[in-house]
């Protein structure tokens, strides 16, 4: 459908929540082309590493504004690259991370 996507790794875990969720195969398959698109989903899943960073910034100044304290912890003396656990939730809408249940709900 998208040969400038192709396979990623972390699709299967999207396709899986969306299957028993979403109703009919075609359903799923509308709403997983749909999530492919989307445009943060896209620039990891194409390795857009310009846009990718744009994002990363995102996220920091994001984190900083929002939860300071944390954002601190985590820029201490080893800063942690958000790369660590951001792609990974990006690449799988965090649905690799938690128990199916938990997926469900944030997904909801």
């Amino acid at each position: 459908m998208r040969p400038d996507v192709g396979y990623v790794q972390g699709m299967a875990h999207i396709a899986g929540l969306l299957l028993l969720h979403c109703g009919s195969p075609q359903e799923c398959f509308k709403v997983f082309c749909n999530i492919v698109a989307f445009p943060i989903v896209h620039d990891f899943y194409t390795f857009n590493v310009d846009n990718i960073n744009i994002h990363y910034k995102t996220f920091w100044r994001l984190l900083k504004e929002t939860s300071p304290k944390l954002h601190l912890s985590l820029i201490g003396e080893d800063m942690i690259s958000c790369s660590v656990f951001l792609l990974g939730w990006i690449m799988t809408i965090f649905s690799s991370i938690f128990d199916i249940k938990i997926s469900t709900y944030i997904w909801d």
